[in-house]
């Protein structure tokens, strides 16, 4: 019974409620303001009673009237509580089980200090919970009666030895509320009657616990339980010499097995374990082999990790193993067939393992069988009553096998083939994964590679870095260095090289030997993703080529050295060819930017407390600047001291659904710029009129941009002074933004110079004939607006790109375009389905673009159009003609009324939303590809 005691109810509602003699469980939420001693009285007289659960009440409550009572198990939390209190407890002779692990003190600052001692001579006490932050110090000693202590730690070194006194305890469960903790157990090795030992953290913490060495050495545990910790060699040691176990379980623990090259092979003394479980080790890769030589072992758990191969030693398990899980994994290998083989396997789980191949098992024992509904490649050969749910897989009876080893041609001169089967034969499951990018020159030799070497073997990279005519590499370290091992060799192979210009290495978690490439004298530009620290910078400051440095996406250290101290990069200030560098300000130390007088070109991630440090380098032509996302309103001004400033790139970021805003008197003064790029950001009208100032413009982009919410609207007629203009761009707006530009700027058309004009995501509705005024232009975008009607016959004859996608434009594809000799892209999809003509016939298209379900027909085949496009040749198309035939007699009359429906467009659209593909081109995909020049 639960009895809720939000009220004080008299003693005669008591009884009645309380009046069932049978009751042998009662848990009770108090009152704090209600007398107890009626409670208590009647509850005394329960004979029944082995359980009670009281929660929450005053201080004043006298337990010795439960001392003739049957009570068993006492469970006590959110109450005050006193030493005298704990002596009334140690009077109920019935009590086994007392828990005091949530008591804290009502009113009080401190929680309640007690001590435990008055229940050393208590018969019958066997299991004790409790909070070492509830207890005095000893308070634990002697308790000689308790066989079962479960008990949260905060401060580990003051109890553990208490905790060893305790000498009939046969089961302990230990919480740490501390995770940043080591510790030692070592005197639990007094406890002969320790059965069941329990490790593990009270909350979620980013921190592991470590044990000491010699911790669990000569423990006689049979079952152990370590959560949340870090374990070292010495422990895995420490574990192998425990030969009673017979369960083990680790729980979150981080256990880096390639890091500190650990070896489990003292587990082969572990003759009785017939249970291992080990759940979410993200660090280990593999499953160690000498698990398959455990023989007692009947129960394997092994998930959550990031393992992809099972290895072969498990068929060692035959006559022990019964039950398997190894869901949640990365595997990438075939389901073991050796398992059907098992005669007391009855369930196995390979839930998650969307990349295994191979054949369902048909193990007739098995009772329960998973397999990830994802797998594309995992076929039934007989359908089982152990699955548990109805699977996709086609029956394997359906499949042709074939042989997948690729057998490379001695005398290919294709590299870039040879290299992606020199891959596959090693590794078929991950070749998509390490070839990332390759790409040829017109003799089939390779100039630029990206490889992913995490899953490759060491022969396999020295075979792919001897191709001595790569001249870019971006190549991604493994993640995980071995410590007791060269993580730099790699560098020695690419240093042989002779003919690279751009090297990227990107990953890992330790610093590397960048002095093996000091006397790289090919080497361009330089991009180190990794990690890096003050020693890196000085040995990169010798590698004398280099004239473009990119630490901008660094990776930190473990302890979060560039974060606390960031990085002097002041030693590449005498770097007499360097010009060019990528950086991430908030991991730089203040003021050795501000030494790189040589500098002429930043890419910089700002804070805006050190962005005046840019305006000393008085060298700089070119400057990209990246606020931090918490910093998105920032000023810019002093940049206009920077004289000699010719390109400005404000890429912004959105965060939040919100853009950046400019402060301050930021545009002002810029008067040498001749290009302007602004991305993500707010724009205000003080914007828009610094920025008509500034004549010398040549270049203006405002990419994913929208108008301030406090302006009505925004006045460009001040951008007829950029009179110097050749690329002037409107593209986009910030996610989730208005569309707020109704027309084409008045002032556009009075800028005769301009070659290249976009303005798309608005709400323009059409193509002023004005257009034409701009007799230079070769570029037009206006896809993503309001745009009805036909498409305009006034174009200029210049055009190279017409991209009017995603409006509303009806009417007949104008055939005087294919009189435009330069026209390489046309981009007509996305409007209505009125549109009606034959497809543009242009010798000079590379793009072509409209769409299938519109009235259009395909003049004749091009290499312009997308692979899937499905538009039917005019010439399949059927004209078709109606005939009326009326017949006249003198003797009857007929007439036909005909009712013409009209359906007319409204007048008001709602403007087309389309996420246009980017760009920009990322460094990194998932399939190769294979770039082959042409001659």
């Amino acid at each position: 019974m639960q009895f809720n005691y939000d009220e004080c109810y008299s003693t005669e509602v008591l009884e009645n409620v309380l009046s069932y003699k049978s009751l042998e469980e009662l848990i009770v939420m108090r009152d704090e303001k209600c007398d107890d001693k009626n409670l208590f009285e009647i509850l005394n007289k329960l004979p029944n009673l082995n359980y009670l659960d009281i929660s929450s009440g005053n201080i004043n409550i006298d337990y010795s009237i439960l001392k003739d009572s049957s009570i068993k198990t006492l469970n006590l939390c959110w109450l005050n509580f006193t030493d005298d209190q704990i002596k009334q407890i140690a009077n109920i002779p019935s009590i086994e089980t007392l828990n005091l692990k949530s008591i804290y003190s009502h009113g009080n600052e401190k929680r309640p200090v007690l001590s435990l001692q008055p229940l050393k001579n208590h018969k019958k006490l066997t299991k004790l919970m409790v909070n070492q932050s509830d207890l005095s110090e000893g308070s634990l000693n002697n308790l000689s009666n308790v066989k079962d202590l479960e008990i949260i730690i905060d401060v580990p070194e003051t109890i553990m030895e208490d905790i060893s006194t305790m000498s009939s305890l046969e089961n302990i469960q230990i919480e740490f509320s501390n995770n940043d903790i080591k510790y030692s157990i070592s005197s639990f090795k007094n406890l002969k009657n320790l059965n069941s030992l329990i490790l593990k953290s009270e909350r979620v913490s980013t921190k592991d616990m470590e044990l000491l060495d010699n911790s669990l050495k000569d423990l006689t545990v049979k079952k152990l339980y370590i959560a949340d910790h870090f374990i070292t060699q010495n422990i895995i040691d420490d574990i192998g010499s425990l030969t009673q176990l017979e369960e083990l379980t680790s729980i979150g623990n981080n256990i880096p097995i390639k890091k500190y090259s650990l070896d489990f092979s003292s587990f082969k003394n572990l003759i009785n374990l017939s249970a291992l479980t080990i759940e979410n080790a993200y660090s280990m890769d593999g499953i160690p082999d000498v698990f398959g030589y455990l023989k007692s072992l009947k129960k394997l758990v092994f998930t959550g990790s990031s393992v992809r191969t099972i290895p072969d030693s498990l068929a060692n398990l035959k006559n022990s193993l019964e039950y398997l899980d190894l869901s949640r994994n990365m595997f990438k290998c075939e389901i073991p067939q050796y398992l059907n083989n098992f005669p007391n396997l009855k369930y196995v789980n390979f839930d998650s393992s969307s990349s295994m191949t191979g054949k369902t098992l048909t193990n007739k024992n098995l009772e329960t069988c998973i397999y990830s509904s994802f797998s594309r490649n995992i076929c039934i050969p007989v359908d089982m009553k152990c699955f548990q749910k109805k699977y996709d897989f086609p029956s394997c009876s359906s499949i042709t096998t074939t042989t997948t080893t690729i057998t490379p041609n001695p005398t290919s001169t294709n590299d870039c083939d040879n290299i992606k089967t020199l891959i596959y034969n090693s590794n078929k499951y991950d070749s998509d994964n390490i070839l990332r990018e390759c790409k040829e020159n017109e003799k089939g030799k390779v100039i630029q590679l990206s490889i992913d070497t995490d899953y490759i073997a060491e022969d396999i990279i020295k075979n792919i870095l001897s191709y001595n005519t790569i001249e870019s590499l971006v190549y991604e370290r493994p993640r995980i260095c071995v410590l007791k091992e060269d993580n730099s060799a790699f560098l020695r192979l690419i240093a042989k090289l002779p003919k690279l210009k751009e090297l990227e290495i990107t990953g890992g978690e330790c610093t590397l030997d960048w002095t093996i490439l000091k006397n790289k004298r090919t080497l361009k530009k330089l991009t180190a993703n990794t990690v890096l620290d003050n020693n890196s910078i000085k040995d990169i400051a010798k590698i004398s080529s280099i004239e473009e440095l990119n630490i901008q996406e660094v990776i930190d250290d473990e302890n979060k050295t560039l974060e606390t101290n960031g990085l002097n990069i002041e030693p590449l200030k005498n770097h007499k060819k360097l010009n060019a560098l990528h950086i991430d300000q908030k991991y730089v130390t203040i003021g050795s930017l501000s030494t790189l007088q040589n500098i002429k070109k930043l890419y910089a991630t700002i804070t805006a407390e050190n962005i005046k440090e840019i305006t000393s380098l008085k060298s700089l032509e070119f400057l990209e600047i990246t606020p931090q996302k918490t910093d998105k309103r920032y000023d810019i001004e002093c940049l206009k001291d920077l004289k000699k400033l010719k390109t400005l790139n404000l890429k912004g970021v959105i965060y939040k659904r919100n853009g950046c805003t400019l402060e301050g008197n930021s545009l002002e003064g810029l008067t040498n710029l001749k290009e302007l790029n602004i991305g993500d950001h707010y724009i205000y009208q003080e914007h828009i009129d610094k920025i008509s100032k500034l004549t010398k413009l040549e270049i203006l982009r405002f990419r994913y941009w929208g108008k301030s919410s406090q302006e009505t609207e925004l006045n460009f007629d001040g951008f007829k002074n950029l009179t110097k203009l050749t690329v002037l761009e409107f593209e986009g707006r910030i996610p989730y933004g208005k569309r707020h530009m109704e027309e084409i700027p008045e002032s556009v058309f009075s800028l005769t110079k301009l070659k290249k004009f976009t303005l798309t995501g608005q709400n323009i509705n059409s193509i002023p004939e004005k257009l034409s005024n701009l007799k230079k232009l070769q570029y037009i975008d206006l896809s993503s607006n309001n745009i009805s009607g036909e498409i305009p016959k006034f174009f200029n004859n210049k055009l190279e790109h017409l991209d009017l996608s995603n409006n509303y434009l009806t009417g007949e594809i104008p055939q005087y375009l294919n009189s435009f000799r330069n026209l390489k892209y046309i981009d007509l999809s996305g409007n209505e389905e009125e549109m009606t003509g034959k497809t543009l016939t242009n010798k000079s298209l590379e793009i072509c673009r409209y769409d299938s379900y519109s009235a259009i027909c395909m003049t004749k085949k091009m290499t312009c159009f997308d692979e899937d496009t499905e538009i039917p040749l005019c010439s399949s198309v059927k004209k078709t003609t109606t005939t009326t035939t009326t017949t006249t007699t003198t003797t009857t009359t007929t007439t036909t009324t005909t009712t013409t429906t009209t359906t007319t467009r409204a007048t008001t659209k709602t403007p087309k939303i389309v996420t246009k593909k980017s760009t920009v081109k990322k460094t990194i995909t998932k399939k190769v590809t294979i770039t082959k020049s042409k001659k």
